[in-house]
């Protein structure tokens, strides 16, 4: 009924289909959106996040070198997660120590962020890069969050017997949407 992840799911399909797709950089899209930060939320988990694990999970492809499943983005994910844990623990316990693995754990983030944040402080000036730091810990923090509960939804329908999970399949299932196998399959190194 929205739009989610529909071009994964037909990039999925095609390369299952034996077909190659071509990164070009040098083409680029502008997505003519206004963005809010409650928007901006909603659609990373509802219409982002959450389709994608689960697709991911459906096709048992959480390999390494997928966009966001790699080790580094996991690490990131976990450390934005324990920072927050440790924080939250640390403000009911009183706990100094988990007051510094919380901060200790943002700074390896931001760190390991250093890259994008240099880039917008070079391309929009230095306020805008600071205004980055929080963002992308919201973004790591918001990973976490949807990789915990798909998973934990994922775990439990197969407890259940997969039964619920079978009536939650792709859309294209749903639809009978195969129009992609008119196309003919690359040979060699054709794009």
């Amino acid at each position: 009924p929205r739009p989610q992840i529909e071009d994964i799911e037909l990039g999925y399909r095609l390369r299952s289909l034996g077909y190659r797709i071509l990164l070009r950089p040098d083409i680029q899209g502008t997505h003519l959106k206004q963005w809010t930060l409650s928007g901006m939320v909603l659609n990373d988990v509802r219409d982002r996040g959450v389709p994608w694990m689960r697709l991911m999970l459906e096709r048992r492809d959480l390999v390494e070198g997928t966009l966001n499943v790699r080790t580094e983005q996991r690490v990131l994910a976990g450390a934005a997660a324990l920072a927050l844990l440790a924080l939250v623990a640390a403000a009911i316990l009183g706990s100094g120590i988990l007051v510094g693995l919380g901060v200790m754990s943002i700074l390896a983030i931001v760190v390991r962020d250093f890259g994008i944040v240099r880039w917008f402080a070079r391309m929009r000036g230095p306020w805008v890069a600071l205004g980055v730091v929080p963002l992308r810990l919201l973004y790591h923090l918001l990973n976490a969050a949807v990789a915990s509960v798909v998973l934990v939804q994922h775990v439990a329908l197969r407890l259940m017997g997969d039964r619920a999970g079978r009536s939650a399949s792709t859309s294209h299932d749903r639809q009978g949407v195969d129009s992609v196998t008119t196309l003919p399959p690359s040979r060699g190194n054709e794009p």
